[in-house]
């Protein structure tokens, strides 16, 4: 089974993507700020259903839909009786909103939308490898050469504010990386897949470890084996590959926190 060059690919593209998600999603989580990974995705993929809509490359306008809701979640917009929280909402309703309609008036759209929500991962381009690995590189070096930055605006931003750190510029550095990972996990590991990881690993890992390299380290050593465990069951039972492999993630870490309890690990 792993000898098959689509089985290959598949592990490639869902390991490199659940990684990246999985990583960026303990400095959402830690941020409480989990709707706004949710809703950014969701702008990104009304932008790539609306490429559909008027035939253009819908990774350029899910691109270009994701920098506008990146400038909104970045910006200071809200106040006192607008709450951040309300603007965040009412940008995932409008984007899925609209995605509907675009879904509705474009039959191209519609006979991709299983492939958009679950993933079509077993059946992939090399294109689309290419894409998620130079992704990946950017993903790496950027954490290697900001992670400092990051680290102090998510976890400490009035010691940030002290140094002097823009927290504009770098919540817009880091949410145009979390877009650009989306972009790339919406045609190949589906919707479903984008959620799940940007969530699951980080809450259990938060669950299970205090300390913050651990919850790191375990959060992409489940994405991997629930990627192999997920694409292992969705090819032997034909499964949608997306779900199964949150299925599998959600399987293992009810595992790992069962045993920390029982061990009182």
């Amino acid at each position: 089974m792993f000898s098959l060059p689509f089985i290959q690919k598949s592990l490639l593209i869902g390991i490199l993507s659940s990684v990246m998600l999985s990583y960026l999603g303990v400095y959402i989580t830690l941020r409480r700020v989990v709707f706004v990974g949710i809703s950014l995705a969701q702008v990104a993929t009304c932008g790539y259903i609306f490429g559909f809509l008027i035939n253009l490359n819908p990774y350029l306008t899910s691109f270009i839909f994701s920098l506008v809701g990146v400038f909104l979640f970045s910006s200071d917009i809200y106040s006192e009786k607008i709450p951040k929280d309300a603007i965040i909402a009412v940008a995932y309703i409008i984007s899925l909103s609209f995605s509907m309609l675009f879904i509705a008036k474009s039959a191209k759209a519609e006979t991709h939308l299983f492939n958009v929500f679950s993933g079509d991962i077993l059946t992939i381009q090399p294109q689309e490898v290419y894409l998620t690995v130079v992704i990946f590189i950017l993903f790496f070096i950027s954490q290697v050469l900001f992670h400092k930055q990051f680290n102090f605006v998510s976890f400490d931003p009035e010691t940030a504010e002290v140094y002097g750190y823009n927290k504009f510029l770098w919540n817009f550095v880091f949410y145009s990386i979390l877009s650009l990972v989306f972009i790339t996990t919406i045609n190949t590991t589906g919707v479903i897949f984008s959620f799940g990881f940007i969530v699951i690993p980080a809450m259990f890992s938060l669950l299970v470890f205090n300390k913050i390299k651990k919850i790191f380290l375990f959060c992409c050593i489940s994405s991997i084996f629930s990627c192999i465990i997920g694409i292992v069951w969705s090819y032997m039972f034909d499964f949608p590959t997306g779900p199964t492999i949150i299925l599998s993630l959600f399987c293992l870490w009810l595992v790992v926190l069962g045993i920390t309890k029982i061990f009182k690990l």
